[in-house]
């Protein structure tokens, strides 16, 4: 056999040898210190969420909701004698908050938005030298627009459909709470990032971005108020 003839059984000899090489080459995790961007993360997530709620998702969840909704109406009536019907709506709608050390997570489980049509709200202010650069709507569930300045640092604003898991990195991070037009509003600032969030009855809002806390204040003031 010469060097260039290859068979099975050189094959399942070197190749395990190779790949162990290739993998030693790959640096070890602990040494990676590449930072996704924030707008990629946002991308990622929606794109997530749009999976999540693809065309088959959509119509068990419709199924789903028609259930419970029958359901609902019969717990309505058996309850209408003790309790009025929107103090009955509100047993359907959950808010669960977790803080962790390094992280807050967000659960929320309304059924009665399984089928919610998303009516698009937009920032009537937007901070000076800030232009529009994408927006996008993804499967009429999420709505995400992206500004930049000359020197495009990014503001994303999202809102999206009342349901599901968020998470907001609030690490050593300042937060606190505002009340905007009878809506609680909670902010978050560390490292130079800002981060604004709330929620209505049907829609969750999120801005982010490298800019003073007070900036996207007003962009979220805008959005409620206007």
């Amino acid at each position: 056999m010469t060097q260039w003839d290859i068979d099975d059984e050189l094959l399942s000899v070197c190749v395990p040898c190779a790949e162990q090489l290739m993998l030693d080459r790959i640096p070890p995790e602990q040494t990676l210190q590449h930072h996704f961007s924030m707008h990629f993360r946002r991308k990622m997530r929606a794109l997530c969420r749009y999976e999540r709620r693809s065309l088959r998702m959509r119509q068990i969840v419709r199924y789903t909701k028609n259930v419970a909704a029958a359901c609902a109406v019969i717990v309505v009536l058996l309850l209408s004698a003790v309790m009025s019907v929107e103090a009955a709506r509100k047993q359907f709608f959950e808010v669960i908050t977790k803080v962790y050390e390094q992280l807050t997570e967000i659960r929320v489980h309304d059924p009665e938005n399984a089928s919610q049509v998303l009516t698009l709200c937009k920032p009537e202010y937007v901070p000076n030298g800030y232009v529009l650069k994408e927006q996008h709507v993804y499967s009429d569930i999420l709505y995400d627009v992206y500004y930049v300045n000359e020197n495009e640092n990014p503001i994303n604003y999202s809102q999206e459909i009342l349901g599901g898991t968020y998470i907001f990195d609030t690490e050593d991070a300042y937060t606190d709470t505002r009340m905007i037009g009878g809506w609680e509003v909670h902010v978050i600032e560390k490292n130079g990032y800002s981060q604004v969030y709330w929620y209505d009855d049907s829609f969750f809002y999120t801005l982010d971005g490298k800019i003073e806390l007070r900036e996207l204040v007003k962009m979220a003031e805008s959005i409620i108020i206007n």
